[in-house]
């Protein structure tokens, strides 16, 4: 399968995928307590050009509106070559915090990325996806360490600013997030190229 059967396949999976969410700041309805929402309520494909166009739902902007959201840099995303999937997970999680200065136990990382596998293979996993973090220029300083209670943590000092923003720019109350991002949103369309 190649990349662009890979692309389909995932954009039709969205499609179809659902969202429920509640918290205390906002609901999908004003005049509800849950809504569900689709990521994406439709795409077209430009076989020509090789252009995506991703309709998504205009109530997706509420989850930008009280700046929650990871500043993730694509250039530097593509840059990753190694330990792809446990680097690119450290991304978003760097992303996800202001602290220059982050550190997380080895078991919490494990028990959010789901690893089944021996700690041994998991802290070599943890310590090389930060090492390429490093190499691209997202970390720097990245460590394991023992903590005071005897649990190992993973450090690591974040190598940019965040500039939310920079990062989040809203257009007739739709995130445009075009420097993180090769993605443009106007009026819920999405243009991938």
């Amino acid at each position: 399968m190649d990349a662009y059967e890979w692309l389909e396949r995932s954009i039709k999976r969205l499609c179809f995928a659902t969202l429920w969410i509640k918290t205390k700041k906002y609901s999908f309805h004003p005049d509800h307590d849950t809504g569900a929402l689709h990521l994406i309520i439709g795409f077209d494909h430009d076989s020509k050009s090789g252009d995506y166009r991703v309709f998504l739902d205009p109530r997706l902007a509420l989850l930008f509106t009280n700046h929650e959201f990871t500043r993730i840099d694509w250039e530097q995303r593509l840059r990753i070559s190694s330990n792809r999937n446990m680097s690119k997970f450290l991304q978003r999680l760097v992303g996800s915090s202001a602290d220059v200065d982050q550190a997380y136990s080895l078991e919490f990382l494990k028990s959010i990325t789901r690893y089944g596998g021996q700690n041994s293979k998991f802290e070599k996993s943890v310590l090389e996806g930060l090492v390429e973090l490093e190499r691209v220029g997202l970390v720097s300083n990245p460590r394991i360490q023992v903590g005071r209670d005897g649990r190992k943590f993973a450090r690591w000092s974040r190598s940019y600013s965040i500039d939310k923003r920079r990062a989040l720019k809203v257009k007739r109350g739709l995130p445009v997030v075009n420097d993180c991002l090769k993605t443009r949103l106007f009026d819920g369309v999405g243009v991938l190229s």
